[in-house]
């Protein structure tokens, strides 16, 4: 009987969201090529895709960007455990203990609906660039210019090396 390696031609599930065609190496979300989004497309446009199944028009892409600048901030019970972790420590073990820190913190917290689901992202998203810097930060042991980069395209959002 032959077999296959890990999930190779298993269908885990299907999805509205993505189409993943692993033989010809195509990933999409919502018809859209990843390429293109990474090339294409800001932070904030993607996030807008992935939430709503569509690219935002310009009232709504200020808008979510507005709600995410609004949502920037890292509680302090946040950032102090950041400093504790080891500075060697994986950027996606970062990513990890602090969003599951921010949980804490979680104003609708118990409320599952989707309204309370999509201020959660907001506010998950919102924050993420600013762990991103304080943790280059802390790592480093050096300053950083404060300037936005949202609106970065997609592909270049980690780029801090470049500040």
């Amino acid at each position: 009987m032959p077999t296959t390696d890990g999930l190779e031609d298993i269908v885990a599930t299907q999805s509205c969201i993505c189409d993943l065609d692993g033989k010809l190496g195509k990933l999409s979300y919502f018809g859209i090529d990843i390429h293109d989004l990474v090339r294409n497309s800001s932070f904030e446009e993607t996030a807008y895709l992935l939430w709503h199944g569509v690219l935002p028009t310009k009232s709504q892409l200020e808008d979510v960007a507005a709600q995410l600048c609004a949502n920037r901030t890292i509680p302090g019970p946040v950032s102090e455990l950041m400093q504790l972790l080891p500075k060697s420590s994986a950027p996606m073990d970062v990513l990890r203990t602090t969003v599951s820190a921010l949980s804490s913190f979680d104003l609708d917290a118990g409320d599952n609906s989707t309204e309370a689901n999509r201020h959660r992202s907001i506010r998950l998203n919102g924050c993420h660039h600013g762990k991103y810097v304080c943790r280059h930060y802390i790592g480093h042991r050096r300053s950083l210019r404060p300037t936005s980069w949202w609106g970065e395209r997609t592909g270049d959002a980690y780029g801090l090396e470049n500040w």
